[in-house]
């Protein structure tokens, strides 16, 4: 597992024109997926859209929950 890994929680939200949106925990997880290289991703998010070969993609920084606590009644098994 690499320093810093995020478990708990989501940290980026890409949209691939303006369709469907995934989660990453880690930009790296970008880079793999989509080969877009770490300085790209964070040009993405800061608005310096001057990049023609991403201009499909739009990635949000977020912080989402990866796991929901959902209570459990005990009483009835």
């Amino acid at each position: 597992m690499p320093t810093g890994y995020s478990e708990s929680y989501y940290n980026f939200k890409l949209t691939k024109d303006g369709d469907s949106s995934e989660f990453f925990k880690m930009s790296t997880e970008i880079t793999k997926k989509y080969e877009i290289p770490k300085n790209s991703i964070y040009n993405i998010i800061n608005g310096k859209k001057n990049m023609r070969k991403f201009k499909e993609f739009t990635i949000e920084k977020c912080k989402l929950p990866v796991y929901q606590r959902v209570p459990v009644d005990l009483s009835k098994h």
